[in-house]
């Protein structure tokens, strides 16, 4: 008799990883994106706008019938959202972008202690032999020759962006054990819509005079497709049935895909700097597989 698929870690480490592809792709997309010289704000409130949309005639019944708790689940997710947007989109202003990339992988570190605080749940062992390899992996995709970490006023705003998204990634777990997945994917977005676009609003972002409408649509509905609702499916699902500490270690694998994809797509050069730090995040993924013995008979005694 097959297991049930959340009985499979495999399965749902691979929709992760499947979600990590989508957010890697994104990275050149909104390349384009800023090249068409719309407001950030507003980009953010039209592509979670659009995601709604079409996911609404799909999950109309489940929103409908969706609870108070639900509700307040989708509010916590939809300020997380746009919290991690607006700190790293504000601490760009005054940080280079290597040390704002380097910055924001942080979270990575702190899921552990998000994960105690709000989970209650202690780390495998192994989860901290692999985040130094992730940051160190990190670290040598990210930063640029003779570039150093700086901690000035955009380096520690962008390092609460790395709080922000080490929260997101355990209030996803906290919220999964009551809300459904399809709620969890939709409810959040349409906050974090309105928050951007009321920010937008009122300070005038929602002018298309100078962009590239056409250009711009065309690479939303892109971000729409895959990075907002493949990603959020994916998340949403799979990340119930898989340790926070271990899903942000999946999570950094986000950089290889991002690396990758820049190449191909002639952004980027291919260099001994991008294959190191590939194979550093690949072995701390690889790492948190490991089990050790002594673990493995504690556990067998528990049965």
């Amino acid at each position: 008799m097959k297991k049930p698929l959340n009985e499979r870690p495999f399965f749902m480490e691979t929709l992760l990883l499947m979600a990590t592809l989508f957010w890697g792709a994104s990275f050149v997309w909104c390349e384009d994106i800023a090249n068409t010289g719309v407001n950030t704000n507003a980009y953010v409130s039209i592509r979670y706008a659009m995601a709604v949309l079409i996911m609404l005639p799909f999950f109309w019944k489940d929103v409908r019938n969706a609870t108070r708790r639900d509700w307040f689940h989708g509010l916590i997710m939809g300020v997380l959202y746009y919290l991690c947007q607006a700190t790293q989109v504000w601490g760009l202003l005054y940080t280079t972008p290597a040390n704002g990339s380097f910055i924001t992988a942080a979270y990575v570190v702190l899921v552990p202690l998000t994960s105690w605080m709000i989970l209650k749940q202690k780390a495998e062992k192994t989860v901290f032999l692999a985040l130094p390899l992730c940051v160190a992996g990190l670290y040598v995709l990210n930063m640029a020759p003779g570039e150093g970490l700086q901690f000035n006023l955009g380096n520690l705003i962008t390092l609460g962006c790395a709080l922000c998204w080490s929260f997101q990634v355990t209030c996803i777990t906290w919220c999964g054990r009551t809300t459904k997945t399809t709620l969890l994917t939709i409810l959040p977005l349409m906050f974090a819509s309105a928050i951007s676009g009321t920010v937008a609003l009122f300070s005038g972002g929602f002018t298309m005079e100078g962009v590239a409408v056409g250009k711009f649509f065309t690479t939303v509905i892109l971000l729409v497709l895959f990075p907002t609702i493949g990603s959020g499916l994916c998340q949403s699902y799979a990340q119930k049935f898989v340790p926070p500490t271990k899903a942000a270690v999946i999570y950094t694998i986000e950089s290889v895909f991002a690396c990758t994809l820049s190449v191909v797509m002639g952004y980027d050069e291919p260099s001994a700097r991008l294959f190191l730090g590939g194979a550093l995040i690949i072995s701390a993924i690889l790492v948190t597989e490991v089990k050790l013995p002594g673990r493995k008979r504690k556990e067998e005694l528990s049965q």
